[in-house]
């Protein structure tokens, strides 16, 4: 601010100006004003720099220009004026002048340094303000002019300064604005007012020091009353009867003086809390608590502890003189001395009493934490030999003490067996007895970064770290997090280190640990950790991942104040598993150019700037071990000189980076971007270019040999690069020669020798291996179980397969539990860490459905460590006699490695060097809820490779089905994959490799079926949404598959030793049959003879005899598995069970439901004589003996425990909790072989809307043949109906058929909101036959009463039934209460008066009225309002039966009542409606809207009501503390486990899931309609919204695409709770 010339405007001289005018009116604005009153409040001014200003800030409310007007009522009030600088042109800086009416309040200053003339004293006016502060803080130190100040002389003696002026000249200059009297004000003091009244002087007397006094007197007024009372107590109350007899007065003097010590120790603090004084001053408080005398407070207080202490010490030491005075023992002077002594320096007051002088019992008091050794030591000394027990009742962390220091002090007893008792509980236990033995020697010192400590020998040396792969600590950034690891240890402190997933700070503590020699436990936390495991009493590291970035739970604030955290930074743990990984970092410049790539990566995500909040960086961080990865890659395998082809690099980075694979566009854009740049070229697709290697850096395997029992040697060629030979881990089988040559059983492409050549070259570098699928909704096979089998046969593995479900916990897969003879049970190895030991190939199929849990095997995969039982562990490398040996050998019969016998030498075993890990997933989830860098770190992640359309067409070809039929076949599913997007995924089905192969095998069985039918039931058509089948249909036109007529179909015949269909196009042509051979009984006797279904009567109908004889093709010719879906009681279980029966089959059954388990699934659980018994379930007894299981309800099941159906289906594989395995062929003598007779045949309602179960069709994959179940066509439907009731007439029957028909056409149409089956039909056709004396009215109710309160479906029903012939006269309600008055109705009520008046409302009360012409809401009346009436203008009924009369005497009624009582319902109407603020326009206007709307409406409501409570379905919860017992924890409750229960809850709801925020319309995508918490409550305001919705789209320019952009933003913030009705 800037002073203008004042030639210019000499009014403008001021820098900030506030000003008001006076109490008096003087003329009106702008040029006058006054009398008005307000408040100013609340006012920043900040940031200000001044330049020769006359006054820098100047508040003005005085009367200087008219001194006879009353002062201004506007009041100032919270001013603050921040960093102000600059200069004045005159020494007045603040001129403050508030109205003396109001005055000013709060006025702050902060850092405020305006300055004046360098000669002149800066002057600072302030009147009538209160509540100033900041203003003396403007000095910067450097001014002169205090040593001119008038006050202070300048001519000293000597030329110095006196020294207490010296010392006090920075207080002075920071008062020099305020220490003389005219700088205060520019008016005169006339000295002291002249008081008149007693008010006046009081005050006087409270401003200057009336608060100071009260509040002292109050604070003396509390010290006596807390004395007193205090003193009456100890002097009356009854327990204290023996101490004042000792004592006398001095005992209640003594403990009332320490009751006032302990209000003092209160205050004795407060008062030099500044900031919290500081605080209290700005409150209302102050004005009653001198808070400026907080020193003087402090005072006083130390004062008043000093005089109660004396009076405290005085008062015992009299105590101590009675005591031992009255000591029987002391008889001498000097003895009572010694005494006296003894009691001042001994604990507790209890010498020479026989009972405590204070509380009175007989044991003393010990003041302080008691010293439990010594009371545990005294305890076992005087009862050797025994336990020591407590008897308890109180606070938990005492309890918990007595707990462990009872344990401590007691022999320790085998409460269980070895094999029960936790591993856990023994290493607390050697804890403890660790901590009581000696110190361990020093076996040398380590000294690191000024540290130095002496290294203790280990007590358990197999306890010591043994990973291959320690930190390197000559590494900087390695020393640094040791150093700071060893300052935390030393300090008894536990640390916390924060990195991003990734083994490198679980390295980091083993390399602490080895480096200071210590032992350690290792636990990794997933949801199977239970309390027994962290009840730990050791030093610890805890390792975790940021939250934010990175998904999780905050920590608990208690928890995270008892850590110390480091933070790992992300880059140097890159660069660390680098050197870890290679010692020379390689040379190659694809290296270099990569290797910034993932850095520059990384540091652009950690990037801050200013558009961080509305623009995130799209590209994810690198895994932790993408560097390590790519290291090894390029110096294994040197990439050619020329670069890599856009295709190679695409799957190079996939390959250290695969969650790009799920990662937006916008990411793969920034990548090619950054390469291209980089100069590595462009990034291209990752899928495979026409004669490309797709192995890594574009080598191919091309040979292998054996070199020793474990190893092989395998041969990579490169056409522009070296060839390369690697000697590699192998199994003990023979190796399948390579290349691969003839008598296969698969097609070796380019590609699968690609995906082959991927895996080798991951496994030469020693890392596991995940097979990533693609992210296309739908494609062709991958070939991933040929490509495993394949793999493992080349390296001559052992492969053992395991399937993964969604209860398998941490510890269930390295351990589980075996039940022995008797019930006893014991751990044994998992099929993970048998094939560990014997250096197996484990496939662990469907690890994505196992969530978070698959972290737990992080250190396994990593670094081939992980905890077993019994406090054993697996190691990397360990020492001969720390090794616990476990003997495999070859089964010459069998050819797999079996564990003869376990040589216990140690607790360690060693992981087998050939061990490897092939894991993939069941496709049921989606990418990125399990494709995290977690899992990225864990394997070496190989992108998975589509077939292309030649090898797709040679398997087809293969089946022997004819090239035209397959050539288009495969025309049409390429192009139907190419129409799925991730939206329609889950309602389409796949057309994958699988279904096209059963599709071509059909046809060659049978050249003339429809394969426009065929295509149909494998796509479930018949469910598709009408959008989605619409496009079916025009794929179907393009691809020249027309759809022949239907067939017909007669009823199956059984003819010798086969079961006959016959199918023909019409009735009169020759059929074509089809023969399916019986099932031979001799099979299975006792499942024929127990386990055929048995049915009396089945109505055979066209439809259903075709889908028996697919069913039967499928089953019995193609030997598939089969899925059936459809509507309820469309007879989906007596199709199944009636061709079972006409097979002779046998059959076993289950239903699913929510709660089923796997394990319910394999097992029959039950208890007998107290023991545990485990049972095969029926699905274990129908793949032991070849029987047809049908599995009802599968789509109400959880979607992990349908899975396991994938594995057996696809591949007859399934591994079981007990450690038996389900397999095709024999490889263990505890194998279950899958029967070649078995059959899954599951059965599920349609899927989606209303019946809403989970989407298992994705989850089962294409291992399953599927079939829709419909409702028989019209002729069919009538010739079932009238083989079930031949006595009901052919034309009701035919009337009936056409009315469901017509029902369940509205339901697909979206009319009526439930599909209305044959079930339906068939009860109704029942009861018609069983009653036919009941009317067809109340036979229907056994139908539509459920939708009694849905008028629009009712108007639907009874359009339907009218439109063919069917007389139901009432439904809904009608029909119901024409049920309940059926009497009734038949009186007819005639009131004795029939004369009429005008019509009117009548009177009010809450009686009963018939007849009559006087009261409202009446029956039977005249006049009035009512119900039942002649002449009301409207209904009203308040109750009562209704008194009708006859429509005779309503005939009578004159035309000018008739008209009279319609103008009044018209005016009625108009009142309504104008209390609704509706036109009549507007309101038939809605309510035709309404009425279109309303099926639509509830049918919706009703979905989303599904939807919810679908969503908020409760579940099981495991691990709890009460509830109902797990049966699968409980040999851990016996171990002290406490979380043994489960109960019913809700499911956590996953982290950030979003809410809906609006509802939109319009031209953009974010036009607000009705806010989800706010919805229209009111006729009128929901009107309007109409009005929005009809006049927006009016305004819209053609070919607005905003919906679907709305769609797109909001998509992911759907909430299926409904907010209002409408």
């Amino acid at each position: 601010i800037t002073r203008i010339n004042s030639s210019v405007q000499p009014n403008m001289a001021n820098g900030v100006y506030f000003k008001t005018w006076t109490g008096t009116v003087n003329g009106v604005p702008p040029t006058g004003g006054g009398g008005g009153t307000g408040y100013v409040n609340n006012v920043l001014v900040s940031n200000v720099v001044l330049n020769g200003v006359n006054d820098p800030l100047h508040v003005y409310q005085t009367n200087g220009g008219h001194s006879a007007d009353k002062p201004s009522t506007l009041k100032f009030s919270k001013l603050t004026f921040v960093n102000w600088s600059g200069t004045a042109a005159t020494n007045k800086i603040v001129d403050i002048e508030c109205s003396s009416a109001v005055g000013c309040d709060d006025i702050a200053f902060k850092k405020f340094t305006d300055t004046g003339p360098a000669t002149q004293l800066p002057r600072y006016i302030c009147t009538n303000v209160q509540d100033l502060s900041g203003l003396t803080d403007f000095s910067d130190g450097s001014r002169s002019a205090l040593d001119q100040h008038p006050d202070i002389p300048t001519n000293y003696a000597g030329g110095t300064q006196p020294t207490h002026l010296q010392r006090n000249k920075t207080e002075r200059r920071r008062l020099q604005g305020l220490q003389r009297s005219n700088t205060i004000t520019s008016s005169t003091n006339s000295g002291p007012p002249n008081l008149a009244t007693l008010r006046e002087k009081f005050d006087v007397w409270m401003i200057n020091e009336g608060g100071r006094q009260l509040f002292f007197g109050i604070w003396i007024f509390l010290h006596l009353l807390v004395a007193i009372f205090g003193f009456l107590n100890y002097q009356l109350k009854d327990n204290s009867v023996n101490a004042r007899a000792t004592f006398g007065i001095t005992f209640p003097i003594a403990r009332t003086a320490a009751l006032v010590l302990h209000v003092d120790v209160i205050f004795i603090l407060l008062p030099v809390c500044r900031n919290f004084v500081s605080l209290l001053r700005r409150t209302p408080l102050n004005d009653f608590i001198p808070f400026d005398k907080n020193l003087t407070l402090h005072k006083a207080t130390g004062w008043s502890i000093v005089a109660f202490t004396a009076i405290h010490i005085i008062a015992h030491m009299v105590n101590f003189y009675k005591l031992a005075m009255a000591d029987p023992d002391a008889k001498t002077t000097g003895q009572r001395v010694l005494a006296f002594l003894s009691i001042n320096f001994l604990t507790g007051p209890d010498v020479g009493a026989e009972k405590d002088a204070i509380t009175s019992l007989r044991a003393p008091t010990h003041f302080g934490r008691p010293n439990w050794d010594r009371v545990f030591t005294s305890i076992t000394e005087k009862h050797p030999e025994t336990d020591v027990g407590v008897f308890f009742c109180g606070p938990p962390v005492l309890s918990k003490t007595l707990h462990q220091m009872s344990n401590k002090y007691s022999q320790p007893k085998e409460l269980l067996s070895p094999r029960l008792t936790g591993s856990m509980a023994q290493r607390r236990l050697k804890h403890i007895l660790k901590e009581l033995s000696p110190v361990q020697p020093s076996v040398g010192t380590l000294k690191l970064g000024g540290i130095t400590y002496e290294v203790p020998a280990a007590v358990t040396p197999s306890r010591l770290p043994h990973l291959k792969n320690l930190l390197d600590i000559n590494d900087a950034v390695n020393r640094d997090n040791l150093h700071f690891l060893l300052q935390k240890y030393l300090l008894g402190q536990d640390v916390f280190l924060v990195s991003q997933p990734g083994p490198y700070a679980r390295r980091l503590a083993m390399t602490f640990a080895s480096l200071i020699n210590a032992e350690y436990e290792y636990i990794a936390l997933h949801r199977d950790v239970g309390e027994t495991e962290l009840k730990q009493n050791f030093r610890v590291i805890a390792i975790a991942a940021p939250v934010p970035p990175y998904p999780g739970y905050p920590l608990d604030p208690p928890f995270r104040s008892r850590f110390q955290s480091r933070f790992i930074d992300p880059v140097s743990s890159l660069t660390a598993l680098r050197s870890a990984a290679t010692k020379i970092a390689p040379s190659s410049s694809l290296y270099a150019k990569l290797r910034n790539l993932i850095l520059s990566t990384q540091f652009a995500s950690e990037s801050r700037n200013a558009l961080e909040a509305v623009s995130r960086f799209s590209l994810p961080p690198f895994p932790q071990t993408a560097l390590a990865k790519l290291a090894t890659l390029v110096a294994t395998f040197p990439p050619p000189e020329t670069g890599l082809s856009p295709g190679q690099l695409a799957r190079l980075v996939l390959t250290i980076h695969p969650a790009l694979v799920h990662a937006p566009f916008q990411a793969w854009a920034v990548l090619s971007r950054q390469t291209e740049e980089a100069g590595l070229g462009e990034l291209g697709a990752p899928s495979m270019a026409p004669n490309e290697d797709i192995g890594l850096l574009g080598y191919r395997v091309s040979a292998i040999k054996r070199l020793d029992d474990t190893s092989a040697e395998v041969t990579f060629t490169h056409p522009k690069s070296p060839t390369v030979l690697l000697k590699v881990p192998a199994g003990p089988k023979p190796l399948r020669p390579l290349p691969l040559t003839d008598g296969l059983d698969f097609y070796p492409t380019t590609r699968f020798l690609g995906l082959l050549t991927c895996f080798l070259q991951a496994h030469a570098l020693g890392w596991d291996i995940s097979l990533i699928p693609s992210a296309m909704p739908s494609t062709a096979s991958t070939s991933t179980s040929t490509l495993i089998r394949i793999f493992g046969e080349v390296l001559g593995y052992e492969s053992e397969v395991v399937h993964m479900y969604k209860e398998l916990g941490g510890r269930e897969l390295t351990m589980r539990r075996k039940i022995e003879d008797g019930g006893a049970t014991s751990w044994e190895p998992s099929s993970l860490m048998e094939g560990a030991w014997a250096g197996q190939l484990l496939h662990l199929s469907g690890i994505d459905v196992i969530g978070s849990t698959a972290g737990s095997l992080a250190r396994l995969m990593q670094d081939r460590e992980v905890e077993l039982w019994e406090n054993e562990r697996m190691v990397s490398e360990a020492s001969p006699e720390e090794v616990r040996v476990s003997q495999f050998v070859l089964d010459p019969v069998l050819n797999f490695s079996t564990s003869h016998t376990q040589l216990a030498k140690g607790e360690l075993s060693v992981s087998h060097s050939s061990f490897r890990v092939i894991s993939t997933v069941s496709k049921s989830m989606p990418l990125k809820d399990w494709l995290s860098d977690e899992y990225a770190n864990m394997f070496f992640c190989i992108p998975g490779q589509p077939m292309e359309h030649e090898e797709e067409l040679t398997i087809l070809l293969a089946t022997g089905c004819r090239k035209e039929v397959i050539e288009s076949l495969l025309s049409f599913a390429e192009k139907y994959r190419k129409s799925m997007s991730d939206d329609n995924v889950v309602k389409n089905r796949k057309l994958g490799t699988r279904s096209l192969v059963r599709i071509a095998r059909r046809l060659h069985l049978f050249p003339n079926d429809d394969l426009n039918a065929i295509i149909h039931r494998s796509l479930l058509a018949e469910f598709l949404p009408a959008v989605e089948r619409l496009n079916l249909e025009e794929l179907l036109v393009e691809a020249k598959i027309d759809r022949a007529a239907p067939l017909f179909n007669d009823s199956p015949d059984v003819k010798g030793e086969a079961l006959v269909f016959a199918r023909s196009k019409t009735t009169g042509e020759d059929p074509l049959r089809v023969s399916i051979p019986l099932f031979d009984a001799s099979q299975d006797l006792d499942g024929v003879a127990s386990h055929v279904p048995h049915m009396d009567h089945f109505y055979d109908n066209s439809l259903q005899n075709g889908l028996m004889c697919d069913l039967a093709v499928d089953m019995e010719l193609l030997r598939e598995h089969v899925v059936l879906l459809g509507n309820q009681g469309v007879g989906k279980n007596k199709i199944v069970d009636r061709l079972c029966q006409l097979l002779r089959r046998p059959r076993e059954y289950i239903q699913l439901h929510r709660d089923t388990t796997v394990n319910q699934l394999m097992f029959t659980t039950s208890l007998e004589s107290g023991v545990l018994r485990y049972t095969d379930s029926p699905l274990l007894r129908a793949i032991t003996y070849g029987r047809v299981i049908i599995i009802d309800e599968a789509d109400k099941a959880p979607e992990h425990v349908v899975a396991i159906f994938r594995s057996l289906a696809g591949h007859g594989e399934l591994t079981l909790s007990d450690g038996r395995r389900v397999r095709r062929v024999r490889e263990r003598p505890s194998d279950l072989v899958v029967h070649p007779n078995f059959r899954l045949v599951l059965l599920a309602n349609r899927p989606g809307y209303p019946f809403l179960g989970n989407h298992f069709l994705q989850v089962l994959g294409e291992n399953f043949s599927p079939h829709s179940v419909t409702n028989p066509d019209q002729a069919s439907e009538r010739k079932l109906l009238q083989q079930l009731a031949p006595d009901i007439s052919e034309d009701t029957i035919l009337r009936l058929v056409g009315a469901f028909h017509d029902l369940r056409a509205g339901y697909d149409s979206g009319v009526l909101s439930y599909p209305y089956s044959l079930r339906e039909l068939i009860n109704l056709i029942r009861h018609m036959r069983a009653y036919p004396q009941d009317s067809l009215g109340d036979a229907l109710r056994n139908i539509f009463d459920f939708d009694i309160y849905k008028p629009e479906t009712i108007d639907k029903l009874a359009e339907i039934l009218e439109h063919h012939g069917l007389e139901v006269p009432h439904l809904g309600l009608d029909a119901s209460r024409e049920s309940a008055k059926k009497k009734i109705q038949d009186i007819e009520f005639e009131p004795s008066k029939t004369d009429l008046t005008e019509p009117k409302e009548g009177k009010h009360d809450d009686k009963e009225h018939s007849g009559g012409n006087t009261y409202a809401g009446g029956t039977g009346g005249r006049s009035t309002a009512g119900m039942g009436g002649l002449g009301g203008y409207k209904r009203l009924w308040k109750g009562g039966d209704i008194k009708q009369v006859p429509d005779a005497l309503k005939d009578t009624v004159p035309d000018h009542i008739k008209e009279k009582a319609r103008e009044m319902a018209r005016e009625e109407l108009q009142r309504r409606l104008e209390v609704l603020d509706l036109s009549v326009s507007e309101a038939k206007g809605y309510g035709n809207i309404l009425t279109g709307t309303q099926a639509h409406i509830l049918s919706l409501h009703d979905l989303l009501e599904h939807l919810a409570a679908k969503e908020e379905e409760r579940v099981w919860l495991k691990r709890q503390t009460d509830g109902e017992l797990d049966d699968s924890r409980l040999t851990e409750g016996l171990t002290g486990e406490a979380t043994v229960y489960k109960r019913r809850g809700s499911e956590k709801p996953e982290l950030g899931r979003p809410q809906i925020n609006k509802i939109k319309s319009g031209d953009g995508p974010d036009i607000p309609l009705v806010l989800a918490d706010n919805p229209p409550k009111e006729l009128r305001d929901r009107w309007k919204v109409v009005e929005k919705m009809a006049m927006i789209p009016q305004y819209a320019f053609a070919g607005d695409y905003t919906g679907m952009e709305w769609f797109q933003i909001h998509s992911t913030f759907i909430d299926p709770k409904p907010s209002g009705s409408d």
